[in-house]
């Protein structure tokens, strides 16, 4: 992603001169790890995003562009238990002293977890048991104390469904050059857009009082 992110900047540098460039960069791996409960492929991909995000301010003059971060949507994902700062995240829970939360099975469970998704399948029914409730469960192929999780381990969900679901949390706006001082507290999502078109005098807010000191993209 970094490279690709790289090249387009040369490029548009290159073919807009003056005139400005609007660039979108995605990390859609993100969203599709997250589906499929792979939190630690979603992390890394997170990682590579926020590469990406570097390689952006170390290439353009922020006195000139305005850069904003931000997601079209949430996913199921949460962190559970009380893990000690120095946890692996792609663990179990575990205390920086050593001890490790149990769950009511007796057995650890990890950090992260989703809402729903295929996590949920891995569960399976012990041959010995004659229990009709939640006892009768085997969290079979999760995780115990000193494994963490690959990017092919599927994380554990609550509800069964072939892919997991977008959720309904707020997401972050980071923003930084001209007018990203709009940003601040919780806003509706098409804010975004109203901050663009201001800061770059293109589209409903072209006339704002502002623009005919600056220099407008054409």
């Amino acid at each position: 992603l970094v490279n690709m992110t790289s090249a387009a900047l040369d490029f548009l540098n290159k073919k807009s001169g003056d005139k400005g460039f609007f660039l979108m960069v995605e990390g859609g791996r993100i969203d599709h790890a997250n589906h499929y409960a792979l939190a630690t492929r979603a992390l890394t991909e997170t990682i590579a995003m926020d590469r990406a995000v570097e390689e952006i301010l170390s290439k353009v003059d922020l006195d000139e562009t305005l850069v904003i971060v931000t997601a079209d949507h949430s996913h199921t994902l949460s962190v559970g238990g009380y893990p000690g700062r120095a946890a692996n995240i792609t663990g179990v829970v575990k205390g920086d002293n050593g001890w490790v939360m149990k769950a009511d099975d007796g057995q650890p469970f990890s950090i992260l977890g989703y809402a729903n998704g295929p996590g949920f399948k891995k569960l399976q029914v012990k041959d010995n048991s004659n229990s009709s409730s939640w006892e009768a469960i085997s969290r079979a192929g999760d995780l115990q104390n000193g494994e963490t999780a690959g990017a092919s381990f599927v994380f554990p969900g609550a509800v069964p469904t072939e892919k997991e679901t977008h959720g309904g949390d707020d997401v972050g706006i980071w923003a930084a050059g001209p007018w990203s001082h709009l940003f601040h507290g919780v806003h509706e999502q098409t804010f975004i857009g109203h901050v663009m078109s201001l800061a770059s005098c293109i589209g409903p807010h072209k006339d704002h009082i502002t623009c005919g000191k600056r220099r407008r993209v054409k």
